[in-house]
């Protein structure tokens, strides 16, 4: 960003990479565990947290991303 390289962790760029696959279609919180965490138990509010630092990380653009409560994320274009 700002020719800035932004470091993100392989779930931040996952999620980033899956809606920006996605532009202006909700992905339900459900179905991006299923497709980020195959074998693996992950409460929602793991998620929630790696969507907060990504936010963190992108400002401005972290403005796009947008959650819908009780729903997902989607971003916004």
């Amino acid at each position: 960003m700002n020719n800035q390289a932004v470091r993100l962790t392989p779930k931040e760029y996952q999620l980033l990479l899956v809606l920006s696959q996605n532009p202006n279609r909700v992905i339900h919180k459900d179905d991006l565990i299923h497709m980020l965490w195959k074998d693996v138990h992950v409460e929602v509010n793991n998620l929630d947290t790696h969507f907060s630092n990504l936010r963190r990380k992108l400002k401005p653009f972290s403005t796009h991303i947008k959650t819908l409560k009780n729903l997902g994320y989607v971003l916004r274009i």
